[in-house]
């Protein structure tokens, strides 16, 4: 069974924290995609959108979405011409948010899908503040492989080997 890849929007696609445009020491400025969707400025690499696509129609994983769009996503799809992605079920959305009292709601849907003994590749830039016992859970509850782009830059380069290794890795 091929790999869910649990993808976040803001931070791994969207250049979020990019206020005054686009990082050009990240991918050269001819690269970047300069859009809008669902009101926010959209900073988008045309090497990771076409990277994603790439997964998508070679079938190396399902591609779904796990992001604060949620349904929203589709505008960000639209706007960059993805294909159309499934929200993960998450119904712990809006219950709590990352402020990790209760919990990340992020984290369950995760937990989830590793039970289904499905492998993931999660891209969210706010994973880097999983504690170390929380990604020891993921890590014990089935292959996982976690990858937190910082939000100024989404993914690079760097990122879209790492993501390649694991899906090669895992089919």
């Amino acid at each position: 069974m091929i790999p869910v890849w649990l993808l976040d929007i803001d931070g791994v696609i969207n250049a979020y924290g990019a206020a005054s445009g686009p990082p050009t020491h990240v991918w050269p400025k001819a690269d970047w995609i300069i859009t809008k969707a669902h009101g926010f400025n959209i900073w988008a690499s045309n090497s990771v959108v076409t990277f994603i696509r790439n997964i998508h129609d070679n079938g190396q994983a399902e591609i779904r979405w796990h992001t604060t769009w949620q349904n929203h996503a589709e505008l960000l799809a639209d706007a960059l011409h993805l294909p159309t992605f499934p929200v993960q079920d998450a119904p712990e959305y809006g219950s709590y948010d990352h402020d990790f009292a209760m919990g990340w709601w992020k984290l369950p849907p995760v937990h989830r899908v590793l039970a289904e003994g499905r492998s993931v590749l999660w891209t969210d830039d706010d994973a880097d503040s999983l504690s170390i016992k929380e990604l020891a859970d993921l890590q014990e509850a089935g292959p996982i492989e976690v990858i937190a782009p910082h939000y100024d830059t989404g993914l690079c380069l760097r990122h879209l080997r790492q993501i390649k290794r694991f899906l090669e890795a895992g089919s």
